[in-house]
């Protein structure tokens, strides 16, 4: 029985779903998705992102009603000029399965290959250019040409060419996204960008950074140990809180030693932990005492107020 050819478009299609299905290059894609949320949300007009729409990303714009949608795909490694020209095939084909349905397409990658740069740098400076040359798109039309036949070089056919000035835009500088940790430290300094978090948030460390100024000046020529540091920057974020209704717990189990702020309450657990041999409480301790404990305490605190917030 012949297959069915898909539909340009369909969001059943095997490249539509290939995420889904093989799973396979995720983690990039999920790390891009996870650091460019930030971003997104900086946009006033950010509305709704698709993850395995019709391919990668889908990411729509509300403003005034009226909807604008991006595709990204991504890819974890340099691009080569066959794959750029395979890419930008599948954005023509879904652009017209769904007619003036997406401005633009983007590719998001570590690099272009070596022999695709400088078709990267020419469409960039194009596009940089257009601004300063908005009243006179003549001007530009030497730049252009020379863009044209770079992309011809690889074979790009004239149509393949218009669209990827119309609609297609290259991302690079993306390698770092193969890493958690590093993808971690670009999503909190984008989210530090957001403004419904990085007030509160630098207000929460802010004092830190002074205590540790001082603490650093007037210790010249002392050894200042973990716990001292941890002690006094804990102590310092800890004072920028104050206003907020709280109560403070102290949970004793390791050591046994006092924290600032001073306890509203406190749970002494040092007698079931012992750090040398790295013993903790049996699963009969933490049913028969432990557990009850923190049922009573729960009790108290709710009893006293209604504070829920516990530091």
């Amino acid at each position: 029985m012949a297959k069915t050819p898909p539909t340009p478009g369909s969001l059943v299609t095997p490249a539509a779903m290939g995420g889904i299905v093989g799973g396979k290059g995720f983690d990039f894609q999920t790390r891009y998705t996870v650091c460019h949320v930030p971003v997104w949300l900086t946009h006033g007009g950010f509305h709704q992102f698709f993850s395995e729409g019709t391919g990668d990303i889908d990411v729509r714009y509300l403003v005034d009603g009226k909807s604008t949608r991006q595709h990204i795909q991504t890819k974890d490694h340099d691009v080569t000029p066959g794959e750029f020209k395979d890419i930008v095939d599948t954005f023509m084909a879904s652009d017209a399965g769904m007619p003036d349905v997406y401005e633009r397409f983007t590719l998001a990658c570590p690099s272009l290959s070596q022999q695709l740069r400088p078709v990267e740098t020419g469409l960039a400076r194009l596009r940089n250019a257009k601004p300063f040359y908005d009243d006179m798109p003549s001007a530009l039309a030497p730049t252009k040409d020379d863009v044209d036949v770079r992309l011809r070089s690889h074979g790009f056919s004239d149509a393949q060419i218009q669209f990827i000035h119309d609609k297609v835009f290259v991302e690079v500088g993306h390698g770092e996204l193969a890493h958690d940790e590093h993808a971690l430290d670009i999503f909190i300094a984008r989210l530090l960008k957001h403004p419904d978090f990085a007030d509160k948030i630098r207000a929460m460390v802010q004092p830190a950074y002074a205590e540790m100024l001082r603490h650093v000046s007037a210790s010249k020529g002392v050894v200042l140990d973990r716990s001292s540091i941890e002690g006094f920057l804990r102590a310092a974020v800890l004072s920028s809180l104050s206003s907020e209704a709280s109560v403070t717990l102290w949970l004793q189990n390791w050591t046994n030693e006092a924290f600032n702020p001073p306890a509203d309450y406190e749970l002494d657990w040092a007698e079931h932990f012992d750090r040398q041999t790295r013993r903790v409480p049996t699963a009969d301790v933490w049913d028969s005492d432990l557990v009850p404990q923190l049922a009573s305490l729960k009790s108290r605190i709710l009893a006293a107020g209604a504070v829920r917030t516990i530091r």
